[in-house]
C-alpha cells in the first residue's frame, strides 16, 4: 500500500506548491491580445525519463516479493525528519504504522494506521495478475476536478536490474483547480514511474544482513498556468521500497519537498519491526491485556505472582494464576496470539476431596491433556484436566504416598518437582532417611503414566555422611531427549555444591552424578531447561548479563577451555545490561532468553522506558557464550517480570507480570 502515499496526500499537497502563484486576478480584465491557434495538448506528461537498458534478472517471477494474505499485519517503526538530514530533535518524530490486509472482491485491501506519519490510509484491492502486483487508485486532484482512475504497477515479472515501467504518464487538461485566478481551470502533467535499482543488504530491527530488492517509485507533477501558458515548478517525490521474498515490504523511504521550498526535503523512513503472517512471521505480536483475570489481584512488588505455572500447546497456553479467594486457583487460556480467553476457577479442596491441606499446586501438559499436582496431607496427588483446563478428565488420586518431606515456605514450591515426557510424567521428591541421631535425606525419582500409575522402580539417592551432608531443596527437574536430569543444592561439610544426576528415561538407570563447579557466591540460583533437543543451564542473579551453558550427556557443563559458568556470558551489541528479571526456556534446540531492559528503546527516544528483550542462541551446538545469539523481539510496555517461556510450534509464549503483579503475555516468533 505504500505507493498510495504518492497518489493521495502527496499529489494533493503538491498542487499548492507547483501552481506558481497564489491566484486572485483583478475585477476588471484587460482586453486580451489576439492569439493564434495552438495545437492540441499532448496526451502524455512529458515527465517520464527514457528507460535505460535492463540488466540482470533478480527474480524470474515477482510473486515471492509481495505477500497477499488476509489477516496478515506488518508493523513498522518510522522516523519523520521534517528537514531531512538537517533535522534537529525538534524536527524529528518517531511513530508506528501497522498495515493490515483483508479480503475484498478483486484482491486484498490494505489499511495503514499511519503510513509516513500522515494518518490512516487505505489502498487496494491489491492483486497479482499477469505476473505483476497491481492496484487501482482513484485520484481527484482538486475538489472541482473529475476523478481519475489509474492502474498502478508496483512490481512486475521478471524483476530485472534497471527495469523501468510507467504507471501514469498523463496530461490532464482540466485539473479542476484555477491556480492563476483567471476563472479557467489549469492543466496538470502527472507521471508515476518505477525503476528496479537492484539487490541490497539491510539491517532491520530484528534481522541483520537481509538481502532485499530495492525499487524506486517517482511521482512528478507540474501545473501549467492557463493565463500565460507558462509551466510551474516541477514537484518530485521519490519513494524507495525494499522487498524481501516471503515477507514483503521491509523498508520504505519517502523524500518529498516540504511546505517551505527553501528548506531541505522532508525524509520519512519506515523499518519493519514485527510481521504477523498468520502462520509465520518474526518479531512479536501485541502484548496482551491481562487485567481481566477472574477474581485476580495484583501482588506486591518485587515478587509478582500473576502466573504461578503454565503449560503450552501448539495453539494455546493455559496459565495458572492466584485468586483473591483463599485456597482457589484460576486457569486462564491464552491463544496463539496471547489473547486472553476462557477462564476456569477451581477450589483446590473440591479438586482433591478429602484432603485436609492442599499446597504447592503444579500444572503441566501430558500428551494432549493437563495434569494438576499438589501436596495433600504430606502426599503428592494428581487430577486430570482437558487441554483447556475447563473439565476434569481424571479424578484425584494419590501418586506418591506420605510422608513427602515438605519444605519451609521460604523454599516455595520446592518440596517436589515434576516434568513431562511424551506420554507420562516424572516426579522428584525428598523423604527423611537415617535415624533421629544420624538424619539423612533421600532424593527419589520415578516415572508415572498419564493416569498416575507408577512405572518401574523408584530411583533414590541417599546422602552418605550424617548431619554434615544434608540435601537442600530440589532445584530443577528436566526431561530432554532420552534423559531425565535432576539438580539440587547440597551442603558438603562446610562448603556447598550443586549436583546434577542424569537418568536414562527408558530403563531408569543412573547414567551420571556430577558435582557442578558452581557456588552460592557465583549464582543465587540456576535454571535448567530442556531445549527440546538437549539441555542447558543458566546462572541467575547476575545483573550485568546472562550466563548459560549447554549440558553434556553426563550432566557436565559445556564451557570454553578453562572456563566457568559465571564467565559464560551471552553477548550481543543490542543486549543491554539486564535490569531485574531474566528468564530462560528452550525450543527447537535453542536456549531462549527473556531479559528485562530499561533505557532508550529507540536511539531517537527522549525518555527511558521498559521492555523485554527476547533472544535465542544458535542451534548448531557448541559453547553458547561463543556464539552470536539471534534477536527475536524487543517487547515494549510494562511487562517487567518474565516467569515462563513456553514453546508453541513456530513461536514461543513469554508469560509474566507488570510492576503491579497483573498478568502479561506476548507471543514471539522463533523465526
Amino acid at each position: 500500500m505504500q505507493t498510495t502515499r504518492l497518489l493521495t496526500g502527496t499529489a494533493l499537497a503538491a498542487l499548492a506548491l507547483v501552481s506558481g502563484c497564489g491566484g486572485g486576478g483583478g475585477s476588471t480584465a484587460a482586453p486580451a491580445p489576439p492569439v493564434t491557434p495552438t495545437p492540441p495538448p499532448p496526451a502524455t506528461s512529458g515527465l517520464v525519463p527514457a528507460a535505460g537498458t535492463a540488466g540482470a534478472v533478480l527474480y524470474a517471477d515477482a510473486a515471492p516479493l509481495r505477500v497477499l494474505r488476509a489477516g496478515a499485519v506488518w508493523t513498522y517503526h518510522g522516523v519523520d525528519q521534517k528537514r531531512g538530514t538537517a533535522s534537529t530533535a525538534a524536527d524529528t518524530a518517531s511513530y508506528a504504522n501497522s498495515v493490515t490486509q483483508s479480503s475484498v472482491a478483486g484482491g486484498l485491501l490494505e489499511k495503514g494506521s499511519n503510513p509516513f506519519n500522515d494518518g490512516p490510509d487505505t489502498s487496494g484491492p491489491v492483486r497479482y495478475e499477469s505476473g505483476a502486483y497491481k492496484y487501482t487508485q482513484t485520484l481527484q486532484l482538486a475538489a472541482g476536478g473529475a476523478p481519475q482512475n489509474f492502474d498502478v504497477t508496483e512490481l512486475r515479472s521478471p524483476v530485472r536490474v534497471n527495469d523501468q515501467y510507467t504507471s501514469i504518464d498523463k496530461h490532464i487538461a482540466d485539473s479542476g483547480a484555477d491556480f492563476d485566478g483567471d476563472k479557467v481551470n489549469d492543466a496538470v502533467d502527472l507521471a508515476l514511474y518505477t525503476r528496479v535499482v537492484g539487490e541490497e543488504v539491510l539491517d532491520l530491527p530484528y534481522r541483520a544482513q537481509v538481502r532485499a530488492v530495492r525499487v524506486d517509485t517517482t511521482m512528478r507533477l507540474r501545473a501549467t498556468n492557463s493565463k500565460t501558458g507558462t509551466p510551474g515548478p516541477l514537484y518530485e517525490a521519490v519513494q524507495q521500497t525494499w522487498y524481501v521474498a516471503g515477507i514483503g515490504i521491509v523498508k520504505s523511504r519517502l523524500e518529498e519537498p516540504g511546505a517551505d521550498a527553501s528548506q531541505p526535503n522532508r525524509v520519512v523512513t519506515e523499518d519493519l519491526q514485527n510481521w504477523d503472517g498468520v502462520s509465520e512471521g518474526f518479531g512479536h505480536l501485541p502484548l496482551n491485556d491481562g487485567t481481566k483475570i477472574v477474581d485476580g489481584f495484583p501482588t506486591s512488588y518485587p515478587m509478582p505472582l500473576a502466573a504461578t505455572d503454565a503449560a503450552g500447546f501448539d495453539d494455546h497456553a493455559v496459565v495458572m494464576t492466584p485468586t483473591a479467594t483463599l485456597g482457589a486457583i484460576n486457569l486462564a487460556n491464552l491463544d496463539a496470539h496471547a489473547v486472553l480467553g476462557v477462564q476456569t476457577k477451581y477450589q483446590l479442596a473440591a479438586l482433591f476431596p478429602g484432603a485436609g491441606a492442599v499446597a504447592e499446586p503444579h500444572l503441566l501438559r501430558v500428551g494432549a491433556e493437563l495434569r494438576l499436582l499438589a501436596l495433600t496431607d504430606g502426599a503428592i496427588s494428581m487430577v486430570g484436566l482437558d487441554a483447556t483446563g475447563e473439565h476434569v478428565t481424571l479424578p484425584a488420586r494419590t501418586v506418591v504416598a506420605a510422608p513427602v518431606l515438605v519444605r519451609d515456605p521460604a523454599d516455595r514450591q520446592r518440596s517436589y518437582r515434576v516434568a513431562a515426557d511424551s506420554s507420562g510424567l516424572w516426579l522428584s521428591w525428598s523423604r527423611r532417611a537415617g535415624t533421629a541421631t544420624f538424619p539423612t535425606e533421600a532424593l527419589a525419582l520415578r516415572r508415572f503414566d498419564a493416569a498416575g500409575q507408577p512405572q518401574g522402580h523408584s530411583s533414590e539417592t541417599v546422602t552418605d555422611a550424617p548431619n554434615a551432608n544434608l540435601m537442600r531443596p530440589i532445584e530443577q527437574l528436566t526431561v530432554t531427549d532420552n534423559r531425565v536430569l535432576v539438580s539440587w543444592y547440597a551442603s558438603i561439610g562446610f562448603g556447598a555444591a550443586r549436583r546434577v544426576q542424569v537418568v536414562d528415561m527408558s530403563s531408569g538407570a543412573f547414567l551420571a552424578d556430577t558435582t557442578l563447579p558452581i557456588t552460592a557466591d557465583w549464582c543465587s540460583g540456576i535454571s535448567m531447561v530442556s531445549l527440546q533437543q538437549g539441555a542447558a543451564m543458566s546462572c541467575l542473579g547476575y545483573v550485568d548479563g546472562v550466563r548459560a551453558a549447554r549440558l553434556n550427556d553426563n550432566g557436565s557443563l559445556q564451557l570454553a577451555a578453562g572456563g566457568a559458568l559465571p564467565n559464560a556470558k551471552i553477548q550481543a551489541p543490542w543486549l543491554q545490561q539486564p535490569d531485574g528479571n531474566t528468564m530462560v526456556g528452550g525450543a527447537g534446540g535453542d536456549l531462549v532468553v527473556a531479559a528485562h531492559q530499561y533505557g532508550r528503546y529507540w536511539a531517537a527516544d527522549t525518555a527511558d522506558s521498559h521492555w523485554i528483550t527476547v533472544l535465542r542462541t544458535d542451534s548448531s551446538g557448541g559453547v553458547l557464550s561463543q556464539g552470536v545469539p539471534k534477536l527475536l523481539a524487543r517487547v515494549p510496555g510494562d511487562m517487567m517480570y518474565a516467569s515462563y517461556i513456553l514453546p508453541m510450534g513456530n513461536r514461543v509464549m513469554v508469560i509474566g507480570a507488570d510492576g503491579g503483579g497483573w498478568l502479561r503475555a506476548v507471543a514471539v516468533w522463533r523465526g
